[in-house]
């Protein structure tokens, strides 16, 4: 089975002159296009370089595809979750690089951190700003680009358009 991308296809004459290409390409082939999409499916005996230059030699564009358009596969899924775990690193890194500059300006401005009985409170709060508002930061980062790949991923999915990144 071949799949193929052809462009150039503008009318019912023009339909008619593909299936002619590929049928002189393979005679026997069964053909199954969709005209609105510009795929088309060969299932014959032909290879794919020999239907793409048969409708070149016609007049048309058409090149190999591997995939249908709009499938989304374990490849597109695994891209989404890196670039999510990557998103959620650098927003993590720099929501514990402001939460440190955070806990120094409270221990420096906070009258109360200056007081005797301060044992090291205030200087506790440095860290804890710092983790507490990466962790935020990391998991809003994270959670913003599943739900955008996943709303894009099922808009290419419903659309047939292809991915691109």
């Amino acid at each position: 089975m071949a799949l193929l991308r052809v462009l150039g296809v503008r009318d019912r004459a023009g339909q008619i002159a593909a299936e002619a290409a590929l049928r002189a390409a393979d005679a026997q082939a069964a053909i199954k296009p969709d005209w609105i999409t510009g795929v088309v499916e060969v299932t014959g005996v032909a290879r794919v370089e020999i239907l793409c230059a048969a409708l070149r030699d016609a007049g048309f564009i058409a090149a190999p595809l591997t995939q249908r358009p709009g499938m989304i596969g374990p490849r597109d899924i695994v891209r989404l979750l890196l670039r999510a775990l990557a998103f959620a690193a650098a927003a993590g890194i720099g929501g514990a690089l402001l939460g440190i500059g955070l806990g120094i300006l409270n221990v420096v401005l906070n009258p109360s951190c200056h007081a005797a009985y301060d044992e090291g409170t205030c200087a506790m709060g440095i860290a804890m700003i710092g983790g507490g508002m990466g962790f935020i930061g990391a998991l809003i980062a994270a959670a913003m680009t599943l739900i955008r790949g996943g709303l894009r991923l099922a808009h290419v999915r419903r659309t047939g358009q292809e991915l691109s990144l």
